[in-house]
């Protein structure tokens, strides 16, 4: 089954409402989680990876036990990096946790997808001016007029820029104030990063915000190519049970 390029599809799941079978794990993601067994992130990771798993299988019209994840990280030997699907150049991912809930995101050949989720209770409430001033650029900060900024707002900021980060594949290695976004109140546009990166990248908030939660999906497109894809999301457990 070949996946349409012009759309992504983006899964959610609340680990705590999942029962999952770990039996269902490759050998590297039974490795990388038993290499874990006292951390909380644990069941996110296994969780992770199997809805990673059934994603891919649900759009490639294979068995999920026979889709492959490689993480390999370009900057050093732990398997921790940017997910692939071996063998599948066709098929673009990105996953995302925080405090149990995962996001998965799947889309077609040529999208570069980058997926970020924050639940905002983790966010301090104002957060101090050193964390805002790593993260928030000069312009960002201007429109704050002086104002303190709230918990939703700073994630807002946060999981926008990390999902540019993630489609891109730098991560947190290049600073969060080397992008500009609009302000959490205005829709999502990436508005400075270097190169041609805005022209290519389409922002969408997900989520809503009656969640507790905020979310940002990145799709970043090769030069010349239309960057607006078509986002659907989806209930995660339907994939799983």
């Amino acid at each position: 089954m070949h996946i349409d390029a012009d759309e992504v599809t983006v899964w959610w799941i609340d680990q705590l409402e999942t029962r999952v079978d770990e039996a269902r794990l490759g050998a590297r993601e039974r490795v990388r989680a038993d290499s874990m067994p006292y951390s909380p992130g644990r069941r996110e990771f296994v969780v992770g990876a199997l809805l990673l798993r059934a994603a891919v299988a649900r759009f490639s019209g294979r068995d999920a036990a026979d889709v492959e994840i490689d993480r390999s990280c370009p900057d050093c030997t732990r398997w921790h990096g940017r997910p692939r699907v071996v063998g599948r150049v066709d098929i673009e991912v990105s996953v995302t946790h925080s405090d149990g809930l995962i996001g998965v995101a799947v889309g077609g050949v040529g999208t570069r997808l980058g997926l970020d989720v924050e639940r905002v209770a983790r966010v301090p409430d104002h957060p101090d001016a050193g964390l805002v001033g790593l993260t928030l650029d000069d312009a960002e900060l201007a429109t704050l007029g002086g104002r303190s900024v709230s918990s939703r707002q700073f994630a807002t900021y946060w999981v926008r820029k990390e999902a540019v980060l993630k489609a891109t594949g730098e991560g947190l290695r290049r600073p969060l104030t080397s992008l500009r976004v609009t302000a959490p109140d205005l829709p999502p546009v990436l508005l400075r990063a270097p190169g041609d990166l805005t022209a290519r990248t389409t922002l969408v908030d997900l989520l809503g915000h009656e969640s507790s939660s905020v979310a940002a999906l990145a799709a970043v497109v090769p030069a010349g190519a239309r960057p607006s894809p078509k986002i659907v999301q989806g209930d995660g457990r339907t994939l799983l049970e």
